[in-house]
């Protein structure tokens, strides 16, 4: 897991992870109810959070590109499918 990736599949996981990422705010705000933005913003920090402790946890040299993306990229997509579904809804 700490070799260098072939860049198709770095873009490929990168891009599949923001569409699930997306999916899971999305779905999120569909089943709120109520404030459907600040449950997508719930699955955005347990992205951020998860990436953020698997960085922290692993020291020293290594490819870290997933944990990056995954804090810089795929929570942000989380967020954005909440502000899709609040829109649509409201």
């Amino acid at each position: 897991p700490h070799r260098e990736q072939d860049p198709a599949f770095l873009v490929f996981s990168v891009l599949y992870g923001m569409a699930f990422a997306f999916a899971g705010g999305y779905l999120a705000a569909a089943l709120a109810g109520r404030k459907p933005r600040q449950h997508a913003a719930a699955v955005a920090f347990i992205l951020a959070l998860g990436a953020a402790v698997s960085f922290l946890a692993q020291p020293g040299a290594g490819s870290r590109w997933s944990q990056v993306t995954a804090f810089v990229l795929m929570a942000p997509s989380a967020l954005a499918g909440g502000v899709v579904r609040g829109k649509r809804a409201g």
